[in-house]
């Protein structure tokens, strides 16, 4: 007695179900970089290595290098720079796959250029004029206290030197602290200029600081990161000295995208 054989394919696994008419596949993975890890933490190593997984890479750096061979020419390539690092940083705050960003639209460039332009002056500007007014009124008093030294009660001669040596070291760290506080708020006037659009913005000070206020460690760990991408971009110099045209663009577009992707870590809203 022979046993009855199931029809061709009654053992068969079930097919899956059909996709939707009009769905389509989803797009393919081209090895990018979205801004975000999956812990949510900050990427050290997506930033180091989002600029040369971009599909347009290679014509963005060649533009890019051009501007900065044009940076001695009245900074025209500085101001292309610095509104491309802007633009990158808007990019990777949208948490677009491949943030650095496009020559295409160069007016636009350059308008977030000399919006950059004007944050870095400010700040800079801010800190030169407090630390000469700080210098000033330290040599007035060495002046005053060195006259009262010479020619002063005697009573005042012990208690001179001491007071000038303590104004002076009080003048230096007050300066230490200036060049800190610049170096926290200018880059988070950038993230507010790619944000927005709004120039003002950077410059609202308390309103900023509200923004990474629950998020000291992050902010910090951004600060150590731009310190280190420049380094790593002054040592492109070592690659037969050239290597500093190409090694500079790269500087702006990461700090621009870790400045972006610290934004979407905060949550920063983007216009």
């Amino acid at each position: 007695m022979t046993e009855e054989q199931p029809p061709d394919g009654a053992n068969a696994p079930p097919l899956p179900p059909a996709a939707p008419v009009g769905s389509e596949p989803p797009p393919p993975d081209l090895g990018g970089w979205n801004g975000l890890r999956d812990d949510g933490r900050f990427d050290l190593g997506g930033l180091l290595s989002f600029a040369f997984k971009d599909p347009k890479g290679l014509s963005k750096f060649l533009i890019g290098s051009v501007m900065v061979l044009l940076i001695p020419i009245l900074g025209f390539g500085l101001i292309a720079l610095l509104g491309y690092g802007v633009q990158t940083a808007r990019r990777a705050l949208n948490k677009e796959q491949h943030p650095l960003a496009d020559w295409d639209d160069f007016g636009s460039v350059l308008v977030d250029g000399f919006r950059a332009a004007g944050v870095f002056l400010v700040y800079t500007g801010g800190l030169i004029l407090g630390s000469g007014l700080l210098i000033g009124a330290i040599a007035l008093t060495g002046w005053l206290l060195g006259m009262a030294f010479h020619s002063g009660p005697a009573v005042a001669i012990p208690s001179s030197p001491p007071l000038i040596a303590l104004l002076i070291t009080l003048g230096v760290v007050l300066f230490v602290v200036a060049v800190a506080v610049k170096f926290v708020l200018t880059p988070l006037g950038l993230l507010r200029v790619a944000a927005t659009g709004r120039f003002g913005d950077a410059f609202a000070i308390r309103d900023n600081l509200a923004v990474v206020r629950n998020h000291v460690g992050t902010w910090l760990f951004l600060l150590v990161a731009l310190l280190l991408f420049h380094i790593l971009s002054d040592l492109t110099i070592l690659l037969c000295l050239i290597g500093i045209i190409p090694g500079t663009f790269w500087w702006f577009a990461v700090a621009g995208a870790a400045i972006g992707h610290t934004g979407a870590l905060m949550k920063v809203g983007s216009s």
